[in-house]
């Protein structure tokens, strides 16, 4: 009989052991849902705009740190027809170029799409040994074809954004 009270005193100690575990640290143990009453309520507490190097405000999504104006997007005319140096002012250097005659490709890399950018030398005219922008071309990381103008304008954003900051 010894060996069960014993076995019954050991039980009773782990159970409660393992609910001591579950109480909480503080003194309040009204699980009501009512708010906690503030101590200390005499003691002067700054607001968030009013602590100090809290002067600056977050410039928007779109903004450029130069005009503050949003960016605005730009279309696939306003980039088929152009030389190097201008695609360059607008999206920057290419993550990647590769020139297969006649042809040149200008490959922009971002996380969400690949942009493809495709120049050839013009047939007749002035400039005809400068290659322009014939063709754009985008798609996703994993190879299907992606939205064209979102692509273009996600890489552009990147850019300017990195150029002012």
């Amino acid at each position: 009989m010894r060996p069960l009270k014993r076995f019954t005193q050991i039980c009773m100690l782990s159970v409660a052991f393992a609910l001591s575990a579950c109480l909480t640290t503080s003194n309040n143990l009204d699980s009501s849902d009512k708010p906690p009453e503030k101590k200390n309520a005499d003691v002067f507490q700054p607001t968030p705009n009013k602590l100090a190097g809290f002067t600056k405000k977050r410039p928007s999504r779109n903004a450029t740190k130069k005009t503050g104006m949003p960016l605005k997007p730009i279309s696939l005319a306003q980039i088929v027809g152009q030389n190097k140096k201008t695609l360059t002012k607008i999206l920057g250097p290419p993550s990647f170029k590769r020139s297969d005659h006649p042809a040149e490709i200008w490959r922009y890399h971002d996380k969400a799409c690949l942009l493809d950018i495709y120049l050839y030398q013009p047939l007749k005219g002035e400039g005809a040994n400068k290659p322009l922008v014939n063709y754009i071309e985008a798609r996703t990381i994993r190879g299907p074809r992606a939205e064209t103008l979102q692509c273009l304008n996600i890489i552009r954003h990147r850019f300017v954004k990195s150029k002012f900051s």
